[in-house]
């Protein structure tokens, strides 16, 4: 007896198994059979993407089992398979190039199938490049752009900058394959939108992302040059965009100040020559002084350029005791003064008779020039002196109190 059941477990073994795993026959005179049974004819359930490598992504919907398909070629015979499998999607590889018929199906949650033309090729257009970015260089002035290349057929890329006419794009340049990065060298300041395509023998890929850059305000030169009165800062543009105007920034030490605010052009394609006098001869400052521009568009984005150093050396070579400013005053006036060398100093005020009245400076200063205040509100009008002594150097000024 045990014999007799082993015999049976084998012919089910050799015979019905066999059956089961057999390949549907999706294309054969029952359509969707095999021995397990026959499929139903269901519209949509299969989509098919031809791939590269004469490849063919096979995906079914309406169902998380198992999957099969086939390809037929024109004459109607199965190139290939797969009879089962739990990938969804799955890939089937042609023969050769030309078009197949795709059927494909499945047993649950009921048996249905489909079918699908599909055209395959040796060589596929490529992927579109991905993550396009666009930024600016100063020296020399470009655009400098880089992508991620996500196709390994492609035979090269197109580069396209977008004209004068909104969404009307030229070619700027091609570059090979593999390359991801190029440099537009034919630039002026504007606002530029690029965008990049992949291309070999089968066609073109769609365009990347469009990448954006505003080239701000070109300087073609900035100097500063030491003058008997001053420091003259001058510059040039050859085009300005938007631009606002121009701070110009002076760094003595470690702190940049601003100087003053240079109005600019807006937006225009002529060259335009700037300057300021920086009057630093005031601050009796010696040593290295840097200078800046600060570009300001009129949306509030800015740019700093690249800095110029001068020398000066703007410390008094002389002593000098200044008249008051204002004169007449009431109740205060400035007085001004400056000195050659480290001196002991000392400002006084007197009234007519010789009395002193106020004491302004009393110690030790470096050379320099100096300014001080001299407040008269609890003094009566009339004429003051006012005295410096520094050193050897002696002088006197009269100055008019009127209330």
């Amino acid at each position: 007896m045990k014999k007799i059941f082993l015999l049976i477990a084998a012919i089910i073994v050799v015979l019905i198994i066999p059956l089961l795993l057999s390949q549907p026959s999706f294309n054969g005179s029952a359509p969707g059979c095999s021995g397990s049974g026959c499929h139903t004819l269901t519209d949509g359930i299969v989509s098919v993407t031809a791939l590269d490598n004469l490849q063919v992504e096979i995906t079914l919907s309406g169902t998380s089992s198992k999957v099969a398909g086939e390809l037929v070629d024109q004459n109607g015979n199965v190139v290939t398979f797969v009879n089962s499998t739990n990938s969804n999607p799955f890939i089937l590889t042609a023969p050769s190039a030309g078009t197949y018929r795709v059927n494909a199906g499945y047993k649950n949650p009921a048996r249905r199938w489909d079918s699908s033309m599909v055209s395959v090729t040796d060589l596929l257009p490529p992927a579109a490049p991905s993550n396009l970015t666009a930024s600016v260089n100063q020296n020399p002035l470009s655009v400098e752009l880089n992508w991620m290349d996500n196709s390994t057929v492609e035979d090269g890329f197109v580069i396209e900058k977008e004209t004068v006419v909104a969404d009307v794009y030229e070619i700027v340049d091609t570059v090979s394959q593999n390359v991801t990065m190029y440099v537009d060298t034919n630039v002026a300041y504007f606002t530029y939108n690029y965008r990049v395509k992949a291309y070999n023998v089968a066609g073109d890929s769609p365009y990347s992302n469009v990448a954006q850059v505003l080239v701000p305000v070109e300087l073609t030169s900035f100097t500063a040059d030491v003058k008997e009165n001053g420091v003259l800062i001058e510059w040039t543009t050859a085009t300005e965009k938007n631009n606002m105007g121009f701070e110009i920034q002076r760094k003595t030490e470690d702190t940049w100040k601003t100087l003053d605010f240079i109005k600019g052009k807006g937006t225009t394609t002529d060259i335009t020559n700037y300057s300021f006098l920086d009057s630093f001869i005031e601050v009796s400052f010696s040593g290295s002084v840097e200078y800046r521009l600060k570009q300001i568009d009129f949306d509030g984005t800015f740019e700093y350029s690249e800095t110029v150093t001068v020398d000066v050396d703007f410390t008094p070579d002389e002593f000098v005791l200044y008249q008051n400013y204002p004169n007449p005053f009431n109740p205060s006036t400035s007085i001004q003064y400056k000195i050659s060398s480290r001196q002991f100093v000392t400002v006084k005020v007197f009234d007519v008779l010789g009395n002193e009245v106020a004491t302004l400076v009393n110690e030790e200063k470096p050379a320099g020039d100096y300014k001080v205040e001299f407040n008269a509100t609890d003094l009566p009008s009339g004429i003051y002196l006012y005295k410096i002594i520094a050193g050897s150097f002696t002088a006197t000024k009269k100055m008019t109190l009127v209330k």
